[in-house]
């Protein structure tokens, strides 16, 4: 063998912060809506009374935002495993 050269062979695994890049890469959009929404909801901290249907509400826009959001997050993880069941 010729000098600074070994016998063994290393396999290149993809380092943790390789594996965040392409995530992000891949996923760029909802992180981008991610980061607006929390933007959003933390800019909105007003007390505000709430209406819907019969029920009445007062609490912070912020604590109604994120639950929103949250039960938006639900609804598109269901929508999303049901198609997948049906392919």
């Amino acid at each position: 063998m010729s000098a600074g050269t070994s016998g063994t062979t290393t396999t290149s695994t993809p380092s943790t912060g390789q594996k965040v890049l392409t995530l992000a890469a891949r996923n760029w959009v909802p992180i981008v809506l991610i980061v607006v929404g929390v933007i959003f909801i933390a800019q909105n901290t007003q007390h505000v009374r709430i209406n819907f249907l019969a029920f009445h509400v007062g609490a912070s826009l912020w604590l109604i935002l994120t639950i929103v959001a949250v039960a938006g997050v639900i609804a598109g993880w269901f929508i999303g495993r049901n198609r997948l069941k049906r392919k």
